[in-house]
């Protein structure tokens, strides 16, 4: 039944409650509901990993869970995505060789998100994505790290890869082990319109529509669909918002940026609607980068969607062989450049008149992949295969020559280990070139992939609201519904990592530190710090490290990156040792003025120092190496260039 203009008023000045079903409305007053159809513990809106593992957590605190989607096949677009996700920091990747750090992680994040990138978020997900991987085992999901990938804009192997070539792998026995617990309730074909707000300003719960049916002829399905019957479902202890971008939505994605045709085409599930980003809006939740949106340049324009070869595209033909023009038989792009440059690169190339670029792999690079990735697209002849370069040359009508030459040149490149054309990093290609027939390729061509922005979260998951400032009572989100991990540009694999990290470590998981000094130690997420060894690092700054220090300067942040300077903890302790060193120092140094700033970062506590004096540096360096200051970072210019940066880590291997 179709609302009246009369209701509409009234639930916009919270007189009244809709009588009848709106596609459209504002929050709900409390007030205005006599009461829930049901209760719970825990809302969650919303399929995908992060719906999936925020569920799998509160259901191990025995919580009562509801966990709606609005589409009649559940997982979202979670379950036809690639499936690979990036694992920072992987045990596996010390046993292979593979160097890699938070530094590293982060520095391949933002470089392909413009540095716009809210790296506390990072930190989480580097902290944390092992925890994943162990939460994903214990409810049946094979995760085989024995091998690890890399793909475009990273430059160290941290990929997990998908046993499926999908998503599945993961989803699958996560909504088995859910339907198995007696204390949750999924739902699905069931849409969250709006947000249940109290006298306090908390988020009590929502108002759905259940036997709802997702309409894709409609110009907006958010907009114009008013089919099912509305419930209202309260949420004791919160809501979690895990609805996904809006990649599909043509209107709102158009909005953000004109250049996008209502035809262009997305790897997204049609579901993939704007209707909850709007609803967090709607009470206050701060937008975040929402206009950035992302293309994914691995996609074969002879299937729709996501497809069946971008895997095999992106992990065989980008890291171990060439996208080349049809038009010259030349590459035009560093394979391995983030998405952003690659599609403008590819873009530049298709034109008007559709010349899309062909990615070509051969046997070797077939042979060092998952499978399953190139299985399914040889069945369905979206991968072609081919017994000579010659052969291939003339299927896409590229001139032989030019491609034999193109080939050659890459050949000798990986063969030097130098890239001079585009600057590929060939250290990743293991000595693969192009040349073991036979060989495979397909178009390529970019697809509307993932919206950046969304509404912005701590690093604990609350929505923050954009005029306090602070966090919205009851209302948590993770996904691409939120926005400030990725930037202006999501580096590949780190999406699935991302949702799956901020369902797990959300309320009523948080992923902060809870410093506690009784029984003397120190609580952190990693196990004790004991006092003992506090002492042993206070005492060897004392004795060497600080006494070119004349003057101390505590800068304060706001927010996540905010210092604790209490009595209590670890760096309130660490800011008196300062104190205490410095009223020790002779007045001849304190002419050799400096400025110290300590700054939480998740894990790592920041010394940045300007003007420092070599000896402070070099001794830095020493405790460094004795793991009496637990850091490795490099001395990065930071800020305006006059500030070296040190870092001290608090993490496992200081944790008793």
């Amino acid at each position: 039944m179709q609302s009246t203009r009369r209701h509409l008023f009234k639930l916009a000045g919270g007189a009244a409650l809709l009588s009848g079903l709106s596609a459209v409305q504002a929050a709900v007053p409390r007030s205005s509901i006599e009461k829930f159809d049901e209760q719970y513990d825990v809302v969650i809106v919303g399929s995908g990993f992060a719906g999936l593992t925020c569920a799998l957590r509160c259901a191990e605190k025995n919580y009562s869970v509801l966990l709606i989607e609005k589409m009649t096949i559940l997982g979202g677009n979670s379950l036809i995505c690639g499936g690979n996700f990036a694992c920072p920091g992987n045990p596996n990747q010390k046993k292979l060789g593979i160097k890699d750090s938070r530094e590293i992680f982060i520095g391949d994040c933002t470089r392909d998100g413009l540095g716009i990138n809210h790296v506390e978020l990072l930190d989480v997900i580097y902290d944390r994505c092992n925890d994943v991987v162990a939460l994903l085992r214990k409810y049946g999901c094979t995760v085989d790290d024995s091998h690890l990938g890399i793909s475009s804009g990273h430059t160290a192997a941290r990929i997990i890869e998908s046993t499926t070539s999908d998503g599945s792998c993961y989803v699958l026995p996560m909504l088995k082990a859910l339907k198995g617990m007696k204390n949750v309730t999924i739902m699905n074909r069931t849409k969250m319109d709006s947000f249940v707000i109290d006298d306090t300003g908390r988020v009590a719960g929502i108002a759905a529509r259940t036997k709802y049916s997702f309409n894709s002829k409609l110009a907006s399905d958010d907009a114009d669909n008013t089919s099912g019957e509305q419930k209202f479902y309260g949420a004791k202890r919160g809501v979690m918002l895990a609805a996904g971008g809006f990649s599909r939505d043509t209107w709102f994605r158009q909005m953000q940026d004109p250049r996008v045709q209502p035809t262009m085409d997305s790897t997204n599930q049609p579901g993939a609607t704007a209707g909850a980003l709007t609803a967090a809006l709607d009470i206050g939740a701060a937008p975040i980068q929402i206009s950035w949106l992302q293309f994914l340049p691995s996609c074969n324009p002879d299937e729709p969607g996501y497809g069946i070869s971008a895997n095999f595209i992106e992990h065989a033909c980008y890291r171990y062989g060439i996208i080349v023009n049809p038009k010259t038989g030349k590459r035009f792009v560093n394979e391995l450049a983030g998405r952003q440059p690659k599609t403008e690169a590819m873009f530049a190339v298709i034109g008007k008149d559709e010349n899309y670029p062909v990615a070509i792999g051969d046997s070797a690079a077939a042979k060092a992949v998952n499978p399953a990735f190139l299985t399914a697209p040889l069945e369905k002849k979206t991968v072609k295969v081919f017994n000579s370069i010659d052969e291939l040359a003339d299927f896409y009508k590229i001139d032989r020559k030019a491609l034999r030459d193109t080939i050659e040149q890459y050949n000798a490149a990986v063969k030097s280990g130098k890239d001079e054309a585009f600057g590929k990093p060939m250290n990743v290609t293991n000595g693969i070139d192009v040349s073991k027939p036979p060989f495979y390729a397909g178009r390529v061509c970019p697809k509307i992939h993932h919206t950046m922005g969304g509404v912005l979260i701590s690093p604990k998951g609350e929505v923050i609201h954009m005029r306090t400032h602070k966090p919205i009572p009851g209302l948590y989100a993770g996904g691409e519904v939120t926005g400030g991990v990725h930037g202006a540009s999501r580096l590949g694999t780190v999406g699935i990592i991302d949702a799956l990290t901020f369902g797990m470590v959300k309320w009523p998981l948080s992923g902060g530190r809870n410093f506690n000094l009784k029984d003397g130690c120190i609580r952190t997420a990693n196990g004790r710090l004991h006092r003992r060894r506090i002492k042993e690092w206070e005492a060897a700054f004392c004795q060497s490290a600080l006494s070119p220090i004349c003057r101390v300067k505590i800068m304060r942040q706001t927010g996540a990156q905010s210092l604790l300077l209490s009595k209590r903890s670890v760096f309130g302790r660490f800011v008196g040792m300062l104190s205490r060193t410095l009223a020790k120092a002779p007045t001849v140094l304190r002419r050799r003025a400096a400025d110290v700033a300590l700054e939480e970062f998740g894990e790592v506590i920041s010394i940045f120092v300007a003007d420092m004096p070599g000896d402070l540096v070099e001794t830095l360096r020493s405790c460094s190496e004795r793991k009496l200051c637990f850091g490795n970072a490099p001395f990065n210019n930071v800020v305006d260039g006059r500030y070296p940066v040190f870092a001290c880590k608090f993490m496992s291997d200081i944790a008793h």
